[in-house]
């Protein structure tokens, strides 16, 4: 969107807006005047902080945002004696410089003669800090490995410490119990090259004929003076002979399988979802993680408190015979196993082939059934031994898939492959299930909040009863995954867009920004995805949004995100823009702006079923 075409779209609806916030509950209005502090009679300004809050821990940022608002508009505010913009619905958003420790915001609002205070006392993390020679210090948080590991031997060990500069270090293999062995001995590490001196590493490996089968690891710092310090990580080490694995079970409601083990708390991406039953061989952990191998060349992370022990398992299990079944809007494929195993799906970019495989499985399939009708959806069904114990099951169709689902009954995976529900051409949204999911809810610490203390869910509610107006004009059948005083969870948000046999998911956001961000250089919307079958349904909306909606474009994004998982129907998450940002929150209050948004997600949805 050009600046031409922006600005003056912009101030349309800015500069029409009441100079009271819109649909403030009695809850969020004493919540934020709480933080109010009045010096100089009734008839100060209302002055209040609404982000960061009272006590907040905030990372090692050299700069962040402050925002509230105040009363009347046109009062002068000062936030550590700086003066900030305040737009004319009373609000305000500045950048001031953060430092490290217990950290004080004074914001001052002056009118006249009066004038109001309000202090906020935050925590602001310290930067890696260089220790002192002297003296000798080590900093236990830096100490690996901080957790237990299973390794297989002559497996790489990184081992690492933050300590004194310019100390020797060395490390030994410290075994547990009464075994002794030659690994002992102390080595030395080297200090690196860091942002700061005083990081110490050593790459080991045990070699095959090593005795050792637990050990901690014992660091010890000399200084030139001679005086010595040791430390032992907390973590100790299980090593385990190659071909060594324990049989796991899912005993959560589902498993998540990741591609890696987590690093410096980011996750790795999420791959499988597994069920409750589901049998697993597990190898390797770092700490509660758990890695799962699931053939020579796919193997993923967990973690413990979803899986539980079980007894040895006779692998590779079986599959015995395939039923193909066809039902009102989806083909049924019923696999008869002996145990349920782990399986991964794989949809072709034309969305008209399904690939289904079986980990620890062999085939035994001598027949296929199929009943007559499944032919009007399905070419056939094929099979493949593609390694020795993972068996791919292939479904070439004559439709794109719209969804699928899979679940257990017993050790029989019954997957249903649904297609897109009957489209009338003169009224496409006619008789469609939409299910509007208004993210988060009214409580102040759930998602965004703006500068008038207005919280993220107090919008989406108001946003998703606009969009359903409209949707329902147009002959959609539209439900909503919550009420203005309900709270469920992301998990009972897709049940009841699966209760509601939903052919569309929308879930409606507003955005927010990490701590130390400059909330003036990202501003606009934003559309997500993350299941194949949704990728055009978002280009379309996100394309309305692009000639429709006068903010700017903040992106168009594969994301990760929990009410995207739904594998039943298309889902996508609209991001309608920056509630911490005065001059959006203006906008997004602004029910002739909700209508415009909710306008273009129809128009949205209309071209992608035109074009399905």
């Amino acid at each position: 969107m050009s600046k031409k075409l922006f600005f003056p779209i912009f101030f349309f609806f800015s500069s029409t807006l009441f100079a009271t916030p819109l649909f403030v509950s009695e809850k969020n209005s004493s919540e934020t005047l709480s933080s109010t502090s009045s010096t100089s009679g009734n008839s100060s300004p209302q002055f209040t902080i609404v982000y960061p809050r009272q006590g907040s821990k905030i990372a090692n940022v050299k700069k962040s945002f402050v925002f509230g608002s105040v009363k009347p508009e046109t009062s002068t505010v000062l936030i550590n004696g700086s003066t900030v913009n305040v737009y004319p619905t009373g609000s305000y958003c500045a950048v001031i410089p953060f430092f490290p420790g217990e950290f004080k915001i004074r914001g001052v609002a002056k009118k006249g003669d009066h004038q109001a205070e309000v202090e906020r006392a935050v925590f602001v993390s310290s930067p890696i800090m260089v220790l002192p020679a002297s003296p000798l210090t080590v900093s236990t948080e830096s100490i690996e490995p901080q957790v237990n590991l299973k390794l297989y031997r002559e497996e790489p060990l990184r081992l690492r410490l933050q300590g004194s500069p310019g100390a020797k270090v060395e490390f030994r293999l410290k075994p547990l119990g009464k075994k002794k062995s030659k690994d002992d001995s102390w080595k030395k590490m080297e200090e690196t090259a860091h942002s700061v001196p005083g990081f110490y590493e050593a790459l080991i490996s045990l070699p095959q004929d090593s005795k050792l089968d637990e050990f901690k690891v014992e660091y010890r710092l000399e200084d030139k003076k001679g005086k010595i310090k040791k430390v032992e990580a907390p973590g100790k080490v299980t090593v385990l002979e190659k071909g060594t694995f324990s049989w796991m079970e899912v005993s959560s409601e589902e498993a998540i399988l990741r591609t890696g083990a987590s690093r410096k708390g980011d996750l790795m991406g999420y791959e499988l979802f597994l069920p409750k039953g589901v049998k697993l061989k597990t190898t390797k952990a770092i700490g509660k993680e758990i890695k799962a191998e699931l053939s020579p060349t796919s193997a993923y992370w967990t973690h413990e408190d979803l899986l539980k022990n079980t007894a040895p398992a006779n692998s590779p299990f079986v599959l015995d015979s395939v039923k193909v079944k066809d039902g009102e809007g989806f083909v049924s494929l019923e696999f008869f196993l002996n145990e349920k195993v782990p399986y991964k799906v794989s949809l072709s970019r034309d969305l008209k082939n399904f690939s289904l495989e079986f980990f620890y499985t062999i085939s035994n399939l001598d027949r296929i059934r199929y009943e007559a009708k499944a032919f009007l959806k399905l070419e056939q069904v094929r099979w493949s031994q593609t390694q020795e114990e993972t068996l791919k099951i292939e479904c070439p169709l004559k439709e794109k898939v719209w969804g699928y689902d899979l679940n257990y009954e017993g050790n029989k995976l019954i997957l249903k492959i649904f297609f897109a529900p009957p489209i009338n051409k003169k009224f496409p949204l006619k008789e469609m299930n939409i299910v509007l999911d208004p993210g988060h809810s009214l409580k102040v610490a759930d998602g965004a909040i703006g500068p008038q203390g207005i919280v993220e869910g107090e919008f989406t509610i108001k946003m998703a009863q606009v969009l359903k107006q409209i949707l329902e004009k147009e002959g959609a059948n539209v439900f909503l995954t919550r009420g203005l005083e309900e709270s469920p969870s992301l998990t009972e948000r897709v049940t009841s867009a699966y209760r509601k046999d939903a052919d569309l998911l929308i879930s409606l956001h507003a955005n927010a920004l990490a701590d130390g961000s400059n909330p003036f250089e990202r501003r606009g919307f934003s559309l997500f995805y993350f299941q194949p079958q949704s990728f055009e349904f978002a280009k379309s909306v996100h394309a309305a949004f692009q000639k429709m909606v006068p903010l700017p474009d903040d992106g168009f994004y594969y994301g990760n995100l929990a009410v995207l998982r739904a594998t039943r129907m298309p889902g996508i998450l609209v991001e309608s823009g920056y509630l911490i940002l005065p001059e959006e929150e203006a906008l997004l209050l602004d029910v002739r702006f909700q209508t415009l948004l909710a306008e273009a997600i129809k128009t949205g949805i209309l071209q992608f079923l035109k074009t399905w």
